[in-house]
């Protein structure tokens, strides 16, 4: 699928940024030629000699560690004990679906003459023999002796567990493990589950190998056989495979998948899908990794797990190219499910998918283009089976903001930028000092919107506030952050937020900054919580709001929850026209202007909205 928005050639645009992709370092792959192909997983680039091809300098795939391996090993695990506590504290469950599969499966009863490890031994070979052909005819080899490796763990570990089982002084988890073809000690649970479940998962995930998807379909159907014919029990069979996926999960993180992305030619040829005919395509070096755990830069917006080409086309445009990998997209994800958990009052967007995620990022740009907000200007997306391509204006691309020279008006023309895009239901989720840049003109603008959201309630917009300010708190100090923020948003919107200063609302490198001290949360709700008049100190409204039950603030108002009145949610924004406080008392007036004219609250930090 691709989506593609019309953009002007070189000669029509200003010219912005340009040096964000001039004389930038690249990495030195192997391939400084005219064309690039990846002829096997674990080639490197090759060099043919084709003038009339694009030039081309990328790196070959290398293995990448998928953390959602290490997430999925832990569901099987769980399932594993969940499936054992069900056999000791529900048996008469587990013993019903045992004979309901015995009375609807009678057709297959003339299986019952043959020895059961018959079926198991030719299940085995066939299953082993497809896949390491398929490895092997690819030259896979590193993957074909980790699966022999895999499937020799499973086996081991399955005999493990067993022996401690049947050595239990209880017999009740045994007696409920047993079957007709087992017996006590290391042969309690059956073998085949645990020793080709773990094979198969370290060959690699299903959807990349035709092999290992029908070998997962022989294993089901054989397990399925062999319950029916009582001779394996549901319960040892689910707990044998579980114990066998988690042992092939923990290998295929330890030692890396192959990356099947897109590279390369095939990225040179998904471009042209969505009209950009390659001249040069180079690849970036890979951005230092900061506080967290994937690399990110302001040349794409900041979208984790990234890898990014510089393009040029042939009718002379420039363009940043920005290519997430599904195997890379899972930290992600499971970022936000954590944030999903913690937060108890608050929306949180979850992409699963990749594609899901560029395409939000691609719409959130286009949004914040139409509400006439400074950003990267998105040209279009395209997406293959393993990757999603993001492709930006190479001349709008955003330059970081230097955080240690950062002023009171910086803090204000920050402030105002997010406040034109929280009233028009625009929301970022996580500010942090990585988010402040500038364009190159010195125009201040919020990056990384790939997890914002839009139509967005009072609480994220209030969230998005609260680390705006708490970042600025941190960098030029609390007061000074106060003011700029009564200079931006006005006291009313500012008291409101009193009840959301809670330290589970403030990310992490936030908090990792040298000047971050554990007592500026607490002076800085002091301050606010100050400039309140005495009719709403008395009401309470100033008190904590319940965000997550891990705060310590949570612990002490449990149950005191409560949503904010529309116009205290809304703060500054809820009217048209409101005279606000500027330095000295001055008469600046900061009105809701049209459409066309919001991108001055960004750029003129002196209060004066021109047109």
């Amino acid at each position: 699928m691709t989506t593609e928005q019309d953009q002007s050639t070189t000669e029509d645009r200003p010219n912005k940024a340009t040096s964000s992709t001039t004389d930038r370092p690249i990495a030195s792959g192997d391939g400084r030629s005219a064309s690039f192909a990846v002829s096997g997983p674990d080639s490197p680039a090759t060099d043919d000699s084709n003038d009339s091809g694009p030039y081309i300098d990328d790196i070959a795939p290398r293995r990448t560690r998928d953390f959602g391996d290490l997430t999925r090993a832990g569901l099987s695990l769980l399932m594993a004990a969940v499936v054992m506590v069900f056999a000791v504290y529900l048996g008469g469950m587990t013993r019903g679906v045992e004979s309901d599969a015995h009375t609807a499966a009678q057709a297959i009863n003339w299986l019952a003459a043959f020895p059961s490890t018959v079926l198991t031994q030719l299940a085995t070979i066939v299953i082993v023999i497809i896949v390491l052909a398929q490895l092997l005819l690819a030259r896979e080899w590193l993957q074909a002796a980790v699966s022999a490796l895999a499937m020799f763990a499973g086996y081991g570990i399955v005999w493990v567990i067993s022996t401690a089982i049947s050595s239990l002084n209880d017999f009740t988890l045994p007696m409920a493990l047993v079957s007709a073809a087992t017996s006590y000690g290391s042969g309690l649970l059956p073998d085949i589950y645990a020793g080709m479940a773990s094979f198969l998962t370290a060959a690699g995930p299903r959807r990349t190998r035709s092999t290992v998807k029908w070998s997962w379909n022989i294993l089901y159907a054989i397990a399925a056989v062999m319950v029916v014919l009582s001779w394996h029990s549901v319960t040892g069979m689910l707990v044998s495979m579980a114990a066998g996926r988690t042992v092939g999960m923990l290998i295929r993180f330890v030692v890396g998948t192959q990356n099947k992305g897109v590279w390369g030619q095939d990225l040179v040829a998904a471009l042209k899908g969505i009209g950009l005919d390659t001249a040069s395509l180079i690849r970036h070096q890979e951005p230092g990794v900061g506080h967290g755990s994937l690399a990110v830069t302001l040349d794409d917006d900041l979208a984790e797990g990234s890898r990014i080409y510089d393009l040029d086309t042939t009718d002379n445009r420039r363009f940043i190219v920005s290519v997430i990998d599904a195997q890379t997209h899972t930290v992600g994800y499971l970022k936000q499910l954590w944030d999903w958990v913690r937060f108890t009052s608050v929306s949180i967007r979850r992409d699963r998918s990749v594609r899901d995620a560029v395409q939000h990022h691609f719409a959130m740009l286009l949004g914040l283009h139409n509400i006439k907000l400074p950003a990267p200007a998105p040209y279009g997306i395209a997406d293959t089976d393993e990757s999603a391509i993001l492709v930006l204006d190479a001349h709008t691309i955003e330059l970081p903001a230097n955080l240690n020279t950062l002023t009171k008006a910086d803090a204000v023309a920050y402030m105002r930028y997010l406040s034109v895009a929280s009233r028009r239901g625009y929301t970022h989720r996580r500010i942090t000092p990585d988010t402040l840049a500038r364009l190159e003109d010195g125009t201040a603008v919020i990056a990384g919107w790939l997890n914002g959201d839009n139509a967005s309630g009072p609480a994220n917009t209030a969230l998005d506030k609260v680390q705006l300010l708490v970042l600025f708190a941190a960098l030029i100090g609390v007061e000074p952050a106060v003011e700029a923020a009564r200079e931006a948003w006005g006291d009313t919107t500012l008291t409101a937020l009193a009840p959301f200063i809670q330290k589970v609302a403030v990310p992490s490198p936030t908090r990792a900054l040298e000047s971050w001290d554990k007592q500026l949360l607490k002076g800085l709700r002091s301050r606010i919580t100050a400039l309140a008049d005495e009719e709403t100190v008395e009401s309470g409204d100033a008190g904590p709001i319940l965000l997550a039950f891990d705060d310590h603030h949570a612990a002490g108002h449990r149950g005191r929850g409560r949503g904010l009145h529309p116009t205290e949610a809304r703060g500054d924004h809820h009217r048209a026209d409101q005279r606000q406080p500027v330095d000295g008392g001055g008469d600046a007036r900061v009105r809701c202007l049209r459409l066309d004219r919001l991108v001055d609250f960004a750029r003129f930090p002196d209060g004066a909205a021109q047109a």
